[in-house]
């Protein structure tokens, strides 16, 4: 006994009308219009988490390194060619043994911490270095570092760090305004 199976009609697949399909178009664009601007809040405070965590690394790993190998260690943004140390704080940052000032020797690089991206770093007047004694002191170089997101507004918070004359580097307790920066 055979059975003839008869072609399941239009309705019977299962398939989603024009009008519903609109629908659920029209509530994923609302919906994505809701959620995006919170995503980029998102984006921007782990750009500035990142910066923050390499800025401590590199002058954590300068202080102890000073105190292990009993001799001066200098921290600097570094130029493109690791030739230099510049005033721009966004870019790598060299940790080094001595009291670099000048031109950088490829032997006395300890580390290079790759430069952060979406955000501007600032060091108490821009200066060039920080510079840890024997003793992981940093007389005369203690100050602040201040983290922004590269695209600023007039509400917009950033993170500032602060380095005491010992060389210990701790995390101001409140977010710092970042209006008014380049």
């Amino acid at each position: 006994m055979q059975r003839s199976i008869a072609p399941p009609s239009w309705r019977a697949t299962g398939g989603f009308t024009l009008l519903e399909l609109m629908i659920v178009v029209l509530l994923v664009g609302i919906l994505a219009q809701w959620v995006l601007p919170a995503l980029s809040g998102v984006s921007e405070r782990n750009a500035l988490r990142a910066e923050t965590s390499r800025l401590q690394s590199a002058l954590t790993l300068a202080r102890h390194t000073a105190i292990t190998r009993q001799t001066p260690v200098t921290v600097c943004p570094t130029n493109a060619e690791r030739s230099h140390c510049t005033s721009q704080w966004s870019a790598a940052l060299l940790v080094m043994t001595g009291d670099v000032s000048g031109a950088v020797s490829a032997e006395d690089i300890v580390r290079v911490f790759p430069a952060g991206s979406g955000t501007q770093t600032r060091y108490r007047t821009d200066r060039n270095r920080v510079r840890y004694s024997r003793i992981g002191h940093t007389s005369g170089f203690n100050g602040s570092f201040t983290v922004c997101p590269q695209k600023t507004s007039a509400d917009t918070m950033g993170q500032a760090l602060i380095l005491s004359r010992y060389g210990r580097l701790r995390s101001a307790p409140e977010a710092v305004s970042c209006s008014g920066r380049d």
